[in-house]
């Protein structure tokens, strides 16, 4: 019996505890004991109680394998999805239809129709140097340049160059657009995607200058060093957490022409996430009393990051994905 396999019993043993003592450090505030059997519990009063486990196997998506077990309960057959770690630690744990995840992972992207390709080529760039260079992608117009350029700057978590969530790649949508009508655009791969192995003895001092700011300047110094670009007419583009920080990103570099910003928040970042989980929790948690248990967790965790006198001294474990301080410190 795999690893995937073991989880799984144990939740239809009621074992939760086991089950906590397999998760990664950052999905532990999330999945306390009392939220993982309220879940369980939950799940089995819809569809009836668990009865065997059946058909299991990885499926390779954009975030890396996933090791699909399909449960029969009485009354339904689900998939329960499990995302392992190298150190075999649960990194994601999620319950789908039967056959979602393999669906997602096969889904096929089709270009919007406003993407003309034979009117832009494209080339791979790397961007930075020493221990962070990032792979990225560059597209230029037909014809004679020097063309405008838009930097695409990725929100929150390890994306790739197109932001991509299967079948959909927003950021590829935008580059083929605005290259269809004569814009340059420079998309890369995120450094919590390329070194997420590497980050683990940074996260003391991680910060979103670390995470965002510093990639996002190597791409522009990249733009300007490449002659189809007019340096006088660069733009940045930031989606959520990147329109959050492209204000801060333009008054580094005061010579960028313009900033945009798609889905960016002008609140505190982490009153945003505090309104954000209390949606997936509402969706994810149907017992209310164990969903107000992890909401006050989080006001409380959210309470400490506003007060400037505890902060700086604050555990990670006591903040919220168990995020260091210097990001929140940082970040505000």
């Amino acid at each position: 019996m795999d690893t995937a396999q073991q989880i799984v019993m144990q939740a239809a043993q009621g074992d939760f505890a086991a089950i906590e003592q397999r998760l990664a450090d950052r999905l532990k505030p999330l999945l306390p004991v009392g939220a993982l059997q309220a879940t369980w519990q939950g799940l089995e009063q819809q569809v009836g109680a668990f009865q065997a486990q059946g058909k299991i196997s990885v499926v390779q998506t954009q975030q890396g394998p996933v090791h699909v077990v399909t449960c029969t309960f009485e009354r339904a057959s689900l998939d329960v999805n499990i995302a392992l770690n190298d150190a075999d630690e649960i990194i994601g744990l999620t319950i789908t239809p039967v056959g979602t995840i393999e669906q997602q992972a096969n889904a096929t992207y089709e270009p919007p129709s406003y993407a003309h390709p034979e009117r832009f080529q494209e080339h791979e760039v790397q961007i930075g140097h020493g221990k962070w260079v990032l792979p990225g992608t560059l597209s230029i117009p037909q014809g004679n340049g020097p063309f405008a350029a838009v930097l695409l700057v990725h929100g929150s978590g390890p994306s790739d160059r197109d932001e991509t969530l299967p079948p959909n790649k927003p950021f590829r949508d935008l580059a083929w657009g605005l290259a269809s009508q004569g814009i340059a655009v420079l998309r890369y791969d995120k450094r919590t995607k390329v070194y997420a192995a590497n980050l683990g003895s940074e996260m003391d001092t991680f910060t979103v200058k670390e995470e965002v700011i510093d990639d996002a300047l190597e791409a522009l110094t990249l733009l300007r060093a490449r002659p189809e670009i007019d340096a006088q007419r660069i733009f940045v583009l930031g989606h959520s957490l990147g329109g959050y920080l492209a204000p801060r990103i333009g008054a580094t570099d005061p010579e960028i022409h313009g900033l945009i910003v798609l889905a960016g928040s002008a609140r505190p970042f982490e009153d945003v996430l505090l309104d954000q989980m209390t949606y997936v929790l509402s969706l994810s948690m149907p017992d209310p009393v164990v969903r107000q248990q992890q909401l006050a967790l989080l006001k409380k965790q959210v309470e400490l990051i506003k007060d400037p006198n505890r902060l700086p001294t604050a555990a990670a474990t006591d903040l919220p994905f168990n995020v260091p301080a210097a990001y929140w410190l940082d970040l505000n």
